[in-house]
């Protein structure tokens, strides 16, 4: 859940990749919900928004 997270950097969004990578090379999948917006509108420009992703943890 990230509703603690109200800003991201370059460098995590970078790291946040690198890690979804890596789980997924051993089958792991990396959910994200209840993003802020801020932060939103940073994912989507990543690689990491372009598999479903949830907005609500129930929906997760």
């Amino acid at each position: 859940m990230c509703t603690a997270v109200n800003a991201i950097d370059m460098s995590a969004l970078q790291t946040l990749e690198k890690i979804n990578r890596t789980l997924s090379e051993i089958g792991i999948k990396l959910h994200l919900s209840e993003v802020k917006g801020p932060i939103m509108d940073k994912l989507v420009k990543t690689t990491l928004l372009r598999k479903p992703f949830w907005l609500e943890l129930p929906e997760s």
